[in-house]
């Protein structure tokens, strides 16, 4: 197989998993050159987290049956972006944990795999499964790290 071949094999996973994205999922995906973005609002969020602190707050998710997809941002300082769905009963504040460095995306637009940023690829650490196709709610994640911090 040629360099070219595995290219276009590339492509199609890519396409592919795109396609999932907005048929299956119901995702409203942007896509570019660069890959594909999830556009932020009353659907989707994102909770960046430091990768340890991120794998605490999956794990105590995991326990209530809450954990989602997570991708795996590469960057100086690797970090974990868990998805979640918005509340609109409670905005997050902007230090919604004192003292955790946590960031949460509620406008704009968050990077999907295929993505690639100047550190390497977006991947997922856990995909999104179309057994179970929803987001958990922001402020589950956010108690999540909240209990993740006070057990350390």
């Amino acid at each position: 197989m040629s360099r070219n071949d595995q290219c276009d094999c590339a492509s199609l996973e890519d396409e592919a998993m795109l396609q999932r994205y907005q048929d299956l999922l119901g995702w409203p995906i942007t896509t570019s050159p660069d890959g594909a973005t999830l556009r932020a609002g009353d659907r989707a969020c994102a909770a960046y987290l430091p990768i340890g602190l991120a794998g605490e707050v999956q794990a105590i998710l995991r326990l209530r049956m809450l954990d989602g997809p997570v991708v795996l941002v590469p960057g100086r300082q690797h970090r974990w972006m868990l998805l979640a769905t918005p509340s609109d009963e409670n905005p997050v504040p902007p230090r919604p944990v004192p003292g955790v460095d946590l960031r949460v995306i509620t406008e704009g637009l968050i990077a999907l795999p295929p993505s690639s940023t100047a550190h390497g690829p977006l991947r997922w650490v856990v995909a999104p499964s179309l057994s179970r196709p929803w987001l958990p709610p922001l402020s589950a994640v956010v108690a999540a790290v909240g209990a993740a911090v006070s057990v350390s």
